[in-house]
């Protein structure tokens, strides 16, 4: 059994198999996959995440039924066979950027207490969530401010789209880091899309200093965690 509590960064397309022989990881800290185009597999043990699991390069392909309880977050692909979702998704929220795109070559099931946060910068630069299968949601749309965020009254911004069936709706929706504005949340189950529609102008708010430092210093503290590791 490997008890993960600092950082266990796969710098190519490696995997993890017969781990201690025992075939359990128990992930506490950070599991990061930074580096190559292919894929690392991770389907052969079993995994247990409360801690946060990045991808930011190329494929991590988790256990086939897997459940997490922490952080799935980055700017690759996570494959499984379905992703039982209980804690939080950020979709391209890797490291110090709160954009980009996360791909889950899987079905996805949000829990009632889970999280999809999605950073906002303007209509051209936001995350996203693809889902390569069914998408059935839940929980909290957590929209987040990465900047100086602006969008006039009419734009819409996609932040997920299925291949598969869209069904369930978001039971809350939180805003950080603007003043004014507001968004409707529209379900497109014919086109399995997730969009904000805006009502009207939003206009961000300046953060207050301990929030902004709390929340860059997160991030900012994974990035450190893995330059450690990586002897940078």
């Amino acid at each position: 059994m490997l008890d993960n509590r600092g950082t266990l960064n796969l710098q190519g397309d490696v995997g993890l198999v017969n781990v201690a022989y025992g075939g359990t990881v128990l992930n506490s800290g950070l599991l990061a996959k930074t580096a190559g185009g292919g894929e690392s597999n991770l389907a052969s043990i079993s995994l247990t995440n409360t801690g946060t699991i990045t991808v930011q390069a190329g494929t991590l392909r988790l256990p086939s039924n897997f459940t997490n309880d922490g952080v799935l977050m980055g700017s690759g692909t996570l494959a499984a066979a379905q992703i039982i979702n209980l804690g939080t998704i950020a979709a391209g929220a890797a490291l110090a950027s709160p954009t980009g795109t996360l791909t889950l070559a899987s079905n996805l099931l949000q829990g009632s207490g889970s999280t999809l946060q999605i950073g906002l910068l303007d209509a051209a630069t936001h995350g996203l969530l693809v889902v390569q299968g069914n998408a059935m949601l839940d929980g909290t749309l957590a929209l987040q401010c990465g900047g100086t965020c602006s969008f006039a009254a009419g734009t819409d911004i996609l932040v997920l789209d299925a291949t598969g069936s869209l069904s369930g709706s978001f039971a809350h929706v939180t805003l950080a880091g603007f003043g004014s504005g507001a968004f409707d949340v529209v379900y497109d189950t014919a086109n399995s899309d997730v969009f904000l529609h805006v009502t009207q102008d939003v206009l961000a708010a300046v953060p207050e200093p301990e929030t902004y430092a709390l929340w860059l210093g997160g991030l900012g503290a994974i990035g450190l965690l893995m330059r450690r590791r990586q002897g940078v």
